[in-house]
């Protein structure tokens, strides 16, 4: 898979606490450089998965038919 699809998807893993609670979003209005790193919001969930979902559609076409 291309390696900055790969990057992404590590840092995206990254934010997900051990109980499953993504953290690092940015709430709305909030200053980018300055928020909570423990902070969550719901469009930010829907964010992470659709993020999930491309990286598998990307998977799927670069793999060969053998590896569907």
């Amino acid at each position: 898979m291309v390696p900055g699809v790969l990057n992404a998807r590590r840092g995206l893993a990254g934010c997900v606490t051990d109980g499953g609670r993504l953290t690092r979003v940015q709430p709305i209005v909030a200053d980018p450089k300055r928020f909570d790193e423990n902070a969550t919001e719901v469009y930010g969930v829907g964010a992470f998965l659709l993020a999930g979902s491309e990286i598998c559609s990307i998977a799927s076409k670069r793999a060969g038919p053998d590896d569907r």
